[in-house]
């Protein structure tokens, strides 16, 4: 499967408040352009012993869990620390991902997250608008705030946002077992892709 759309909805007004709030505590941290990469930030929620630096934002070894730790930010964020605590899976990074008017996220596959892989990623809009154009493959998935998504992104994947808003995602990086795979199980789909 390519995607999952899960039944389970997040309270968008919510997390609208979370990301203010955060935004108020915090700085955005720019990722590098790297030439196919443009207006693309981070604000880490937890994250590599608990930090907010650029260094931080760094893939973390999901046999190594305990390295991780709720930032600062995260104590601003009662919905997403619920959200968090929905999932029965130690976390690894968890941030707010913006893609600014104009931005690009260009054409790449993720080789370490995945349904089988050692690491589990989800999404959850919590803005976005009609200009953004999120494809995995050649299908053009249109993501709502509030919906929880997974994404095949073993599968190349790119994202352009060609609006004037922008584009922000709950993204939460989970340490894959069996356990959270059954807690995601089929009984809890909307539906998959394709």
């Amino acid at each position: 499967m390519d995607a999952i759309l899960f039944r389970t909805r997040h309270p968008t007004g919510l997390l609208l408040a979370d990301l203010a709030a955060a935004t108020s505590a915090a700085a955005w941290i720019s990722r590098p352009d790297r030439g196919r990469y443009h207006d693309w930030s981070a604000l880490p929620l937890h994250a590599l012993h608990g930090q907010t630096t650029a260094e931080s934002d760094t893939h973390i070894d999901p046999a190594r869990p305990e390295d991780c730790a709720p930032t600062p930010i995260l104590s601003v964020c009662p919905a997403v620390r619920e959200v968090l605590a929905s999932l029965p899976a130690a976390k690894l990074r968890v941030r707010f991902m913006r893609l600014a008017p104009g931005g690009v996220i260009g054409l790449h596959r993720d080789r370490q997250y995945g349904w089988d892989l050692p690491v589990l990623r989800l999404h959850i809009p919590i803005s976005t608008n009609p200009g953004v154009e999120f494809l995995l493959g050649d299908t053009r998935l249109d993501m709502r705030p509030g919906e929880q998504w997974y994404l095949d992104t073993t599968r190349d994947h790119e994202v352009h946002n060609r609006g004037a808003t922008d584009r922000v995602h709950l993204v939460i990086d989970l340490v894959n077992t069996p356990q959270l795979r059954a807690h995601l199980g089929p009984h809890t789909w909307s539906r998959t892709i394709p």
